[in-house]
C-alpha cells in the first residue's frame, strides 16, 4: 500500500482571512480601549471583536491541520485532536458550495463525511482539494450511498462522473 498522501491548508491561501480577522480585531478594540461609550455600545464591540477572534482562532487551526488521505481513509490532525474515517466506513457525503456574490463566481466548498463515529469536515482551500473529493465519492458509489441533488451538482460541477439512476438519487 502506498504511503499517504499528506494535504495541507496553505498558508497563502489563508493570509485573506488573517487580515480580515486582524481588521476586524483592530476596528472592535481599539475603540473599546480609547472611546468612552455606553454599557450597551460596548457589548456590541465586545461581541464582535470575540467573534474576530474566534475567526483568527479557526483561520490558525485550519493552517495548523494536516489531512492524510490514503487507499483505506482519510485521517485529519490539527490543534484540536485527530479523527480518521475508514472509505468501507462511510456512511453520508455532502459536498456543499457556498457562493460569496450574488453572480456565484466567488465561494468555497465544503466536503462533509460522516461514518458512525461522527463527521470529518475538508473545505475547498486544502490544497489538492479534488483528490479528497475523488475519493470519497469513490467511497460513496461502492458503499452504495444516496447522495442529494446538491451534491450531485457540485460533484458534476468538479468533474466527476455521478452515475444516472440507482443508489444516488434522491
Amino acid at each position: 500500500m502506498p504511503a499517504p498522501q499528506r494535504l495541507l491548508y496553505p498558508a497563502a491561501d489563508l493570509t485573506g482571512d488573517y487580515l480580515r480577522a486582524g481588521a476586524g480585531l483592530l476596528l472592535t478594540l481599539v475603540p473599546l480601549v480609547a472611546v468612552d461609550m455606553l454599557a450597551w455600545v460596548r457589548w456590541v464591540f465586545i461581541a464582535a471583536a470575540l467573534l474576530f477572534a474566534i475567526f483568527a482562532l479557526r483561520t490558525a487551526q485550519r493552517q495548523l491541520t494536516v489531512v492524510a488521505l490514503d487507499d483505506t481513509g482519510i485521517e485529519v490532525k490539527g490543534p484540536l485532536g485527530r479523527k480518521r474515517l475508514e472509505w468501507a466506513a462511510l456512511q453520508k457525503l455532502k459536498l456543499a458550495y457556498y457562493s460569496t456574490r450574488r453572480d456565484r463566481q466567488g465561494g468555497w466548498m465544503q466536503l462533509d463525511l460522516t461514518d458512525a463515529k461522527g463527521r470529518l469536515r475538508v473545505e475547498s482551500q486544502l490544497l489538492n482539494f479534488d483528490r479528497v473529493v475523488e475519493a470519497a465519492a469513490a467511497a460513496a458509489l461502492a458503499n452504495r450511498l444516496t447522495l442529494t441533488q446538491s451534491t450531485r451538482a457540485n460533484l458534476l460541477s468538479l468533474g466527476f462522473e455521478v452515475p444516472e439512476g440507482g443508489p444516488l438519487d434522491d
